[in-house]
């Protein structure tokens, strides 16, 4: 949709017809990934950073019930890097680089502003996104996020 959207640059009117209508659409039918419930489970400090029109990603977060799992919850415009959410984390917290992981499935946003950050990253191989080679290379990679899971469990 984002490729789409800028491609052909829409009315806003037209915008928030093509964003209500995948909202109908796209929520309903969302599922959580059964690896995910590892990472989330772990007694660790997480934050959630989140691109998209905010009440979309809302109801999303809702519709899979996971804002328990997260201390705080940063809402990211739909055109918007994530980069500026990682400086402010960092920030706020007082963390250096080094003492946080980002971990995400779409290397031309996560793992790319992390990366332009020094902060580690991990990509999540999802078979329904594409890799390609001239995209930003995470620390690590894994197909499963339970495996990811049990190394930072060894670690804490």
């Amino acid at each position: 949709f984002k490729h789409v959207n800028e491609g052909i640059n829409p009315h806003p009117k037209e915008r928030k017809i093509a964003l209500h209508a995948y909202d109908v659409v796209s929520v309903k039918s969302l599922k959580l990934y059964p690896d995910a419930k590892a990472i989330l489970d772990l007694k660790i400090p997480k934050v959630l950073v989140t691109r998209g029109e905010k009440q979309l990603q809302i109801r999303k977060i809702k519709h899979l019930g996971i804002a328990k799992y997260f201390e705080k919850i940063y809402f990211i415009p739909t055109f918007k890097q994530k980069r500026d959410a990682f400086k402010l984390i960092l920030k706020r917290h007082k963390l250096k680089p080094s003492e946080v992981l980002v971990i995400g499935d779409r290397m031309e946003e996560e793992i790319k502003d992390a990366n332009s950050l020094r902060i580690p990253s991990v990509l999540v191989r999802r078979p329904d996104w594409p890799i390609h080679k001239d995209m930003a290379k995470p620390d690590f990679t894994v197909k499963d996020l339970r495996v990811l899971a049990r190394k930072l469990h060894r670690s804490i």
